[in-house]
């Protein structure tokens, strides 16, 4: 989870310091950031492949894919 949140931050500077992309974080990257430090793993688990859309990093670098899924 924590890589996940230090790529969804990362995503957020770029985009604040962007003109045309900060409403994104408005949208759609602060409500991720928040969620992330709530949900359950099992629920991450769930979703991981979305996550690997976003994250430039890719869960795989942090070794928090749950074996199975996303396949």
């Amino acid at each position: 989870k924590a890589c996940i949140l230090k790529c969804l931050l990362d995503i957020h500077k770029v985009f604040r310091e962007n003109d045309p992309a900060y409403i994104l974080n408005d949208l759609y990257i602060t409500d991720y950031c928040i969620w992330i430090q709530r949900v359950k793993m099992r629920t991450l688990a769930h979703t991981q492949w979305r996550f690997h859309t976003i994250c430039s990093c890719g869960l795989m670098c942090c070794g928090i894919v749950a074996e199975g899924a996303g396949s």
